[in-house]
């Protein structure tokens, strides 16, 4: 039951809060089942640093405006200055991962994106908001349940499975965000598919399965782009049918079958008496055959 039940669940698509070294896992195979297109990453800098740098300064100021066994502490503060400002740059680099995007800001605003490769911070205002997986088709399964057919006849399930890709992240994250898409897609996703059925008769559901759905693709993609994101295929896998009508046509299939059996029994019959009429047939010529015709003459 719980296969069935699996089966019938949206995919889940949500951005998490993570380090910089668990990044890439989290794009990667996401989170708890869970789809992770998007990360936003902690920033490893804090203000730590102000602490060291402010007491630098101090001592500093202090050995040369006291002069003589202060000098000491100057040149303590200086060491202790240093330290601080080396701890900042390190902190300040940054790797963006292949096939991801890191989207920045400066004083809180989104400012530009960062492609792949190793890059430098050093303003304390600007900071990575977020790391956005810009290379991966992302699959998408969308079961629908309850779709009702040309006849009103609602349908068990449609499953559709469909891939992604976001190829715009600065429209992606400050448009909608994965966990909002995730609400929008699966919307979209439904009207699409109940538009479809509505136009398929019931005993013919079953053609929906592998059949064409570019118009179905092409609507979504036209909802999706303000949201910089790209359709890049889709399918209707499985479709199936309500018990009671998978029954009828159970039925009528069973009964499809003994019609054709009992007709090619018939035309064997029938083949079988044609056969012993014309063999009579010539039995009987052969009887009144004139005596003269079937002897010769010694």
């Amino acid at each position: 039951m719980a296969t069935n039940m699996q089966k019938h669940e949206f995919s889940k698509i949500k951005e998490v809060v993570a380090t910089w070294n668990n990044i890439r896992q989290m794009l990667r195979s996401g989170d708890q089942g869970i789809l992770v297109p998007v990360v936003i990453p902690k920033d490893r800098r804090g203000f730590g640093w102000w602490f060291p740098v402010a007491l630098g300064l101090y001592l500093i100021v202090t050995g040369l405006l006291g002069g003589g066994i202060f000098l000491a502490g100057a040149c303590l503060g200086v060491l202790v200055f240093g330290a601080a400002i080396v701890q900042w740059i390190l902190g300040s680099i940054i790797e963006i991962e292949q096939g991801t995007t890191g989207v920045k800001s400066a004083f809180g605003k989104i400012a530009g994106t960062l492609g792949p490769g190793r890059h430098f911070l050093l303003m304390p205002w600007d900071r990575v908001e977020f790391i956005v997986d810009t290379s991966t088709e992302i699959p998408y399964t969308a079961p629908v349940l309850a779709s009702p057919t040309q006849e009103n006849v609602p349908l068990k399930s449609i499953e559709f499975f469909l891939k992604f890709r976001i190829v715009d992240p600065i429209a992606f994250v400050r448009n909608i965000g994965a966990s909002n898409f995730d609400v929008v897609l699966s919307s979209a996703v439904q009207d699409a598919i109940r538009q479809r059925s509505r136009i398929v008769q019931t005993e013919r559901a079953y053609d929906l399965r592998s059949s064409d759905v570019g118009d179905m693709q092409e609507l979504l993609n036209r909802l999706m782009k303000r949201y910089g994101v790209m359709i890049t295929g889709a399918n209707i896998p499985d479709v199936q049918l309500p018990d009671q009508y998978q029954q009828h046509l159970a039925t009528r299939e069973r009964v499809s079958k003994e019609l054709a059996a009992y007709e090619r029994e018939w035309e064997l019959i029938r083949k079988q008496r044609t056969d012993t009429l014309l063999m009579e047939i010539e039995r009987a010529k052969k009887s009144v055959m004139p005596s003269s015709l079937r002897y010769a003459p010694p």
